[in-house]
C-alpha cells in the first residue's frame, strides 16, 4: 500500500523538460510535491548533524557525496533514503534557498533516468525530521513563538542491488560483461538524449532493483541538471 501511494505521487513531479527549462526564478516551492514521511514507513527517523537516526539510534549510511548521505529505508529494504545535506538549505544573494532548487532537480532527474531505464525509480520526495525540532518547538511555544522547521528534504527510491563498478575492478571481478552492460547504459542514456556529466565506475552499479530483477548498468548518482542535460539530435550522415 505504501508502495502504490508513494508511487502515484512520484507521478505529479513536473516533467523533466519543463525543469530543464525553467529558469531558478521561476521554479516554485509548490512545484515540488511532498509525502509524509510517516506515508512512507518513515515514522521515528530524525536528521542532526548531518546523521540519521532511527528511535535514535544512528543508522549507517550507504554513500555520502555533496548532496548527502543515502540510507536503506528502514521499512523497505529494496528502497533507499538520500538525505540532503545540512549545506543546502542557505538562502542565495537573492533571498531563494538553493535546496529547493537542488532537490528538485535531482529528483527529475532521477525520473528522467529511470523513465530511459538508466538509473532507479524514483519513490518520492519527504522531508526527514530534525532530531532536535520537538525542543526547539517547546521552546519557541514558551515565548509565543513559533520554531522554524529545520527538517531535511529527501528522495526516496529504489535501491540497486549489485556493486560498482570500481568496487568490481578492485575485487578482480569485472568482466567483459559487465563492460558490454555499461555501453548499453551509455546507449540508452544517448536515446533518451540526456548527458551525464558525472559519469564514471563509482555512480556506475551493476545489479538489480525491485522493478527490474535483470541485471543491467545503472547510473545511481543523478546529480541534478547541471549534470544531467539534454543533448542535441546527432546529425545526419
Amino acid at each position: 500500500m505504501i508502495a502504490l501511494l508513494a508511487f502515484a505521487l512520484s507521478l505529479s513531479l513536473p516533467s523533466r523538460a519543463a525543469v530543464l527549462a525553467a529558469p531558478l526564478a521561476e521554479t516554485p516551492i509548490a512545484a515540488l510535491p511532498v509525502v509524509p514521511a510517516q506515508a512512507l514507513g518513515l515514522g521515528g527517523m530524525t536528521w542532526l548533524n548531518n546523521a540519521a537516526s532511527l528511535s535514535d539510534s544512528a543508522l549507517p549510511a550507504l554513500g555520502r557525496g555533496d548532496f548527502g548521505a543515502v540510507y536503506t529505508h528502514p521499512a523497505q529494504p529494496a528502497w533507499v533514503v538520500k538525505i540532503a545535506a545540512d549545506g543546502f538549505g542557505a538562502p542565495n544573494a537573492r533571498g531563494r534557498s538553493q535546496m529547493t532548487w537542488d532537490v528538485l532537480a535531482e529528483a527529475t532527474a532521477t525520473r528522467a533516468l529511470a523513465e530511459a531505464g538508466a538509473g532507479p525509480r524514483l519513490i518520492a520526495v519527504t522531508r526527514i525530521p530534525h532530531r532536535l525540532q520537538p525542543l526547539m518547538d517547546r521552546m519557541a511555544a514558551w515565548f509565543g513563538a513559533r520554531a522554524p522547521d529545520w527538517s531535511r528534504p529527501a528522495l526516496v527510491k529504489e535501491r540497486v542491488i549489485g556493486s560498482t563498478l570500481g568496487e568490481l575492478s578492485r575485487a578482480g571481478a569485472r568482466t567483459n560483461a559487465h563492460d558490454t552492460m555499461t555501453r548499453d547504459l551509455k546507449g540508452r542514456l544517448r536515446a533518451a538524449g540526456l548527458t551525464a556529466r558525472d559519469l564514471h565506475d563509482e555512480n556506475i552499479m551493476i545489479g538489480v532493483t525491485a522493478s527490474r530483477e535483470k541485471t543491467q548498468a545503472y547510473l545511481v548518482d543523478a546529480g541534478s541538471v547541471r549534470a544531467l542535460t539534454p543533448t542535441s539530435p546527432a546529425p545526419t550522415p
